[in-house]
């Protein structure tokens, strides 16, 4: 799998625990619909926020549910859908990759949605357009007060002229 960010589903998860006692979710994801990865969440104090966002991305609420329920049933989540970046796995020189990040799914617009801001877009254009407009009606009559022509009732000729 090369280096990116891809569509998911979690297919299954696996609960252990590291060498250093912090617990370890090990999480099988289907990526892109093409190649089945695992990826890990950890537990530990500098990585728990990570953890939260993850499990949130895979559907599981960590404020209403409990692990427990994944240790009892490895496909709780499975055909949840998310998102994962993959990245180059550093730990092996044979340039094989990994998923660093599991990320909750992207909300693609509405065609509606996509409508509403075209219609948002030439709007503020006009506007702006009108405004462009005013500014440059205000200069020039600035310039006609600033600077009389000959026939205007506020013309003085100025020394040396006609």
């Amino acid at each position: 799998m090369q280096e990116g960010t891809y569509p998911a589903i979690v297919r299954k998860t696996d609960l252990s625990t590291t060498q250093n006692g912090h617990l370890r979710i090990g999480v099988k994801l289907l990526v892109n619909g093409e190649e089945e990865m695992w990826g890990n969440v950890y537990f530990s104090e500098k990585a728990m926020h990570i953890a939260r966002k993850s499990l949130k991305a895979m559907g599981f609420d960590p404020d209403t549910r409990s692990i427990v329920e994944m240790e009892d049933n490895p496909e709780l989540l499975a055909g949840n859908e998310c998102e994962v970046t993959v990245k180059p796995d550093t730990y092996k020189a044979d340039g094989s990759t990994k998923i660093a990040f599991i990320n909750p799914k992207k909300i693609r617009p509405t065609p509606e949605k996509l409508a509403e801001m075209d219609a948002a877009l030439r709007a503020i254009k006009s506007e702006d357009e009108a405004k462009e407009a005013e500014a440059k009606d205000m200069e020039r009559q600035m310039g006609d007060i600033m600077n009389p022509k000959p026939g205007d009732p506020d013309y003085k000729p100025t020394e040396g002229g006609a």
